[in-house]
């Protein structure tokens, strides 16, 4: 529970970074095809949105803000993750966790089996 929580929440990020400023309809439509979204939900809910950015904060110092203008989320702190260091990391976890992810699952098709008699 908590690595799919961790994921989801550098889903997140990685999404807004890579878009700059994006809308909640434009991060729904792109959930809705995540390979994360296991229940195939057709968008994040608002409530857990708001969570999904206060633990972005909490946990990654990464401040996730809506222009109201725009109506647009952004990273506030962008410029933490430009300095490179946050950035890579965030990227570098997220594919050793699919890794060790996709690890587990193979090594459970692998070694589950019933004994010949």
């Amino acid at each position: 529970m908590a690595s799919t929580m961790f994921n989801k929440y550098i889903w997140l990020v990685n999404t807004i970074y890579e878009a700059g400023r994006i809308s909640k309809e434009d991060i729904d439509r792109r959930w809705a095809s995540c390979y994360l979204n296991d229940n195939r939900e057709t968008h994040i809910q608002t409530r857990a949105f708001h969570r999904y950015k206060e633990s972005i904060l909490m946990q990654f110092g990464l401040d996730i803000q809506c222009d109201r203008t725009t109506g647009k989320s952004y990273i506030a702190n962008e410029g933490d993750l430009k300095a490179g260091t946050l950035h890579t990391w965030l990227c570098n976890t997220f594919a050793v966790s699919n890794l060790i992810q996709e690890s587990h699952c193979s090594y459970s098709r692998l070694f589950t089996f019933s004994p010949i008699a």
